[in-house]
This record gives C-alpha cells, sequence and structure tokens, in this order.
C-alpha cells in the first residue's frame, strides 16, 4: 500500500470512528463539523511530522476529504438514530403560536436533540420553528381549574378532566376535535367520518369511551360536545378523539387537536409537542 492509500484509509478511519463517537454522545452539530476540521488539520500535521514529504501539502490535505466527510455524516446519523431511540415529548412555553423555545417535558432522559442538532436542554433552548416538526398538537399546562385550549373549555380537578365546546353545523362543518364533518339535513343534526350519529331536536346521545364519556346534544341550532372524565395520562386519539395527556410533577399537559399541516424530521420517532401556556 502506497502512501497515497495508507492516508486515505486512515482519514475514513478516523472520519467513521469519529462519527461513531459523535452519534452516541448526541453532540451538536457545529461541535461535531468543527471537530471533523481539526482531524484532518490534525491528520496533515502528523503526517509531516513524521518525516514524510513525498504527497506535499496539497496533496496530504485534499487526499480522501470528500470520502471521509461522507463517512463522517453517514456514520454519524446512524448512531445517532440508534442512540436516540423512543419518542420524546417536548413542551413549549408561550402565550401564543409561532416560533418559540421548546423545553422537554418527558421522554429518555439524556435526549436532548432533535436531527437538526438543535439544543434543547433548557428553559432558554433554542428557537425551533414549529414548522420543521414531525408532528405538532396543541395544548396547555396546568395545575388544577378552567382553561380554553383553541377554542375547546377544559376543566380539570383531581387528576381528570373534561371538555366542552360547542358547533354551529350551519357554519362550521368539520369537528377537528372527533375528526368528523356535520351538517344539518332536514332539521337533523348528522355527524359523520369518525362517528356516524343522527339526532334531532333538543335530543342527546352518549358514547363510552374507556373509562370516559362522549356526550352530543342538539338544540335545534347549536350542537353542545362534551368529553367526561378523561383521566390525566389517557390518550383517547385510538378512539378517534384527538385529546391525550401527561403529568410532569406537578403540572398537567393537555393537548386537544393536531393542526392539518405538518412537515417530518429525518428521525421518524420523533414527536414535538407544543403547549400554550396561560
Amino acid at each position: 500500500m502506497d502512501e497515497r492509500e495508507t492516508l486515505f484509509f486512515i482519514k475514513v478511519a478516523l472520519s467513521c470512528l469519529l462519527g461513531i463517537i459523535a452519534g452516541i454522545f448526541k453532540i451538536s452539530a457545529s461541535l461535531g463539523i468543527s471537530i471533523f476540521i481539526f482531524l484532518l488539520f490534525l491528520i496533515g500535521f502528523l503526517y509531516f511530522n513524521s518525516g514524510r514529504k513525498e504527497l506535499g501539502l496539497y496533496s496530504v490535505y485534499r487526499e480522501g476529504i470528500g470520502t471521509s466527510f461522507l463517512g463522517f455524516i453517514l456514520i454519524w446519523s446512524l448512531f445517532l438514530t440508534i442512540a436516540g431511540g423512543g419518542i420524546t415529548i417536548y413542551a413549549v412555553e408561550a402565550n401564543g403560536t409561532g416560533i418559540y423555545p421548546l423545553v422537554k417535558v418527558t421522554g429518555p432522559s439524556a435526549l436532548d436533540y432533535n436531527i437538526s442538532y438543535v439544543h434543547l436542554g433548557g428553559k432558554h433552548g433554542w428557537p425551533l420553528q414549529v414548522t420543521d416538526v414531525l408532528d405538532l398538537w396543541l395544548g396547555k399546562s396546568l395545575t388544577e381549574g378552567n382553561v380554553t385550549i383553541n377554542g375547546y373549555r377544559v376543566h380539570l380537578k383531581n387528576g381528570r378532566f373534561n371538555i366542552t365546546f360547542y358547533i354551529n353545523p350551519a357554519v362550521e362543518h368539520h369537528i377537528s376535535l372527533l375528526s368528523s364533518n356535520v351538517k344539518i339535513e332536514g332539521g337533523f343534526c348528522k355527524i359523520y367520518g369518525k362517528f356516524n350519529i343522527t339526532l334531532g331536536n333538543n335530543s342527546s346521545k352518549e358514547l363510552v369511551l374507556n373509562e370516559a364519556l362522549l356526550r352530543f346534544y342538539f338544540n335545534g341550532s347549536m350542537l353542545k360536545i362534551s368529553v367526561e372524565n378523561i383521566k390525566l395520562g389517557s390518550n383517547l386519539t385510538a378512539m378517534g378523539v384527538n385529546v391525550f395527556s401527561l403529568e410532569e410533577g406537578r403540572r398537567a399537559y393537555i393537548f386537544v387537536e393536531k393542526p392539518t399541516r405538518v412537515t417530518r424530521t429525518a428521525r421518524v420517532d420523533d414527536v414535538y409537542i407544543v403547549v400554550l401556556t396561560p
């Protein structure tokens, strides 16, 4: 093996090793690239200080740089995904929609990043635009009492909460919380999609969702919908109701509804959540 081939394989091997270390320890993008550049200069420095001068300065630094960089990025991404794993839940402390710093609520204790290598280690973490996330939920955090989330009235007490909201079927035709459509036909209120229910004037219906109760009441013009007795920490999304909650410390995090337009990150197992705090 000549000097050029030896230098090529040394660079590629060390770059892949650096990628493994960067992925396991989840270092930031800026630090990872900086270490990679330093590694290339270090290899050149050691090469010339070993007494070898055959290739020349330009050839030493140029040799294998593209393959080394690709190997570093690929191995880094692979071990980053392997080391991360699982679903991570974050919350944003804000009083409106937009771009806000994310704060981790629950998830693997060592996971402080996303694929964009945004550091989220503290309350004043790096701003991440909400359109960069895989899964976006609207919610609020509270201890007990009443709060409004995107038009839904929520009451929390003793680890259980109720959600109440109103729909005018003559104006609103989609019930986001239930992933269903609604319309008035021949004096009857019809809900169809995830739920298929028909209500006459001043009539009501109930559906049991595990321990929770879904109630419908139509007075001839307005439809009242309530989801009652939801246990904190439950997830009703599999039952067609876009509601789930979790508890972190003494605070409850209640999430309702998913915005329709979100984009994916490279790590498909990440779930980010936006919490709009009072």
